[in-house]
């Protein structure tokens, strides 16, 4: 998961849907959601919200460019950011699934998880 602004509510709320359904159930995911927050924010987040995840501070949002999550020039213009969800293949390191305009509510932990079941599910068939 990544933010591209101030600790907004709602992306807290996406984390703590994310961790709970996803969290307690799959021993084989793990979330890291990157911000341009400070890593103090991420620290008093993560103690407040109980966060397991990790939380990365990318201030000059070299991660973020790179993702293709921030550019400046989409600043300049008042653009928001593109709230993604990313998921990699462990094994591979490449992507295996983006959902793009991520919202809080709407039931986007619902969402990756039934696709990491139905991944699991194909693996069981094979």
């Amino acid at each position: 998961a990544t933010h591209g602004g101030a600790a907004s509510a709602s992306w807290t709320k996406l984390l703590i849907e994310l961790q709970n359904v996803l969290g307690s159930k799959r021993g084989d995911v793990a979330v890291l959601a990157v911000s341009p927050e400070p890593p103090e924010v991420h620290v008093r987040m993560a103690k407040h919200f109980d966060l397991k995840w990790a939380l990365a501070s990318d201030p000059t949002r070299a991660v973020l460019s790179a993702l293709g999550l921030w550019s400046e020039e989409a600043a300049k213009a008042g653009v928001a950011m593109d709230r993604q969800s990313i998921l990699l293949d462990p094994s591979t390191g490449k992507v295996e699934r983006v959902w793009r305009n991520v919202q809080a509510t709407g039931g986007h932990a619902l969402q990756v998880r039934d696709y990491l079941d139905s991944l699991t599910s194909s693996d069981d068939q094979q």
